[in-house]
């Protein structure tokens, strides 16, 4: 029970922690942001022991979370054709992304990205479920057979240069609608002859 509770607490804490940073920025005080998760300043300070602490364990939280969701989505898209599949999947993308976009933003903005380690590890951790979208896309046809590490990066490279214009330009490109974008574009590039 008490393990319980301190997870909650936790999760409360990163929660606000997020909240907070994306409406102050990175230097958001930790009194905003105990008082946003309704926690004593004390009990924020038992859970992390400095700002720096709480935005690494809110980063590995979120990489955690996308990519759980990312082989959920992988695997509960098993039996569609590769190009649903590959939506399904960069709807998760675009769905986390979106939700936490100003905790993103607020972090660029100070210059904090995360840690080549940390990258290192989310991309090991998702390898397997790229491996087999892409394995599944050149079983269809679809792919041609090549490196799939690189495939992955080309993807993640381009869903984050479409989901940042999407950011910058709503009107342009809503954020629903960047996964199709970057099927289109991924599948099919920009020239005029390489569209069916």
């Amino acid at each position: 029970m008490r393990t319980r509770l301190k997870e909650a607490a936790q999760a409360a804490i990163l929660e606000a922690a997020e909240q907070v940073i994306g409406d102050q920025g990175i230097d958001a005080g930790m009194e905003a942001i105990a008082a946003r998760a309704g926690v004593a300043v004390g009990t924020l300070y038992n859970h992390f022991a400095d700002r720096h602490a709480l935005v690494e364990a809110l980063m590995d939280a979120r990489r955690d979370s996308l990519v759980t969701r990312v082989e959920r989505a992988v695997e509960a898209s098993a039996g569609l054709g590769f190009e649903q599949q590959l939506l399904a999947v960069l709807a998760v993308f675009a769905d986390v992304s979106g939700a936490h976009a100003r905790f993103r933003k607020s972090l660029l903005d100070a210059g904090l990205t995360p840690h080549l380690n940390r990258r290192h590890e989310a991309k090991k951790r998702i390898k397997p479920a790229f491996a087999s979208l892409f394995a599944h896309g050149v079983k269809e046809g679809v792919l041609r057979p090549g490196d799939h590490a690189l495939h992955g990066a080309q993807l993640m490279g381009l869903f984050r240069a479409t989901f940042d214009f999407a950011l910058d330009h709503p009107d342009a490109l809503p954020l629903q609608q960047v996964p199709r974008a970057v099927v289109d574009t991924f599948l099919h590039g920009v020239s005029k002859r390489a569209r069916p």
